[in-house]
C-alpha cells in the first residue's frame, strides 16, 4: 500500500492538462487546494473541513473562469487523476464534491467528455 500512495502522489503532483492552455485554473492549482483531502481520499469517512474549503475554492475559481474554460480543465485535470486511482479511490473522489456540497456538473470518472463544460450548467449529482 505504501509504495501505492507514493506512485500515486508522484503521478498527482504530475499530472498536466490540455485544458490548463485555454484556462488560468491549472492541476497544480488543483492538486494545491486539494492536498488537505488526501487523508479522505485514501481511507473515506467524513472529508475534514479543510478538504471542503480547499475543494470549495477550486470549484469556485473554475466556475468564476467558466468562459475561459475553468470547469473543463477542472473536469480534464479530475478525469486525469481519476485515470489512476485505484477503484476505492476513485469511489472516495467521486463521493467528495457530495459530502462536501460541491454542486460540480459532473461525476469524477476516467471516462468522462471534459469537452461537454466549456460553461457552467447545473446537474444532478445523483444521477
Amino acid at each position: 500500500m505504501g509504495k501505492s500512495i507514493i506512485l500515486w502522489l508522484v503521478l498527482l503532483f504530475g499530472v498536466s492538462s490540455h485544458a490548463e492552455e485555454a484556462a488560468m485554473i491549472t492541476c497544480n492549482t488543483v492538486v494545491n487546494s486539494l492536498t488537505s483531502c488526501l487523508s479522505y481520499v485514501f481511507n473515506g469517512g467524513a472529508p475534514p473541513p479543510e478538504c471542503c474549503n480547499g475543494a470549495r475554492s477550486i470549484y469556485n475559481q473554475a466556475k468564476a473562469e467558466a468562459a475561459a474554460g475553468g470547469l473543463q480543465a477542472l473536469c480534464s485535470c479530475l478525469k486525469s487523476l481519476a485515470s489512476l486511482a485505484t477503484p476505492d479511490i476513485l469511489a472516495n473522489s467521486a463521493a467528495l464534491p457530495r459530502k462536501c456540497g460541491i454542486p460540480i456538473p459532473y461525476q469524477i470518472s476516467p471516462s468522462i467528455d471534459c469537452s461537454r463544460y466549456r460553461t457552467h450548467s447545473r446537474v444532478d449529482l445523483k444521477g
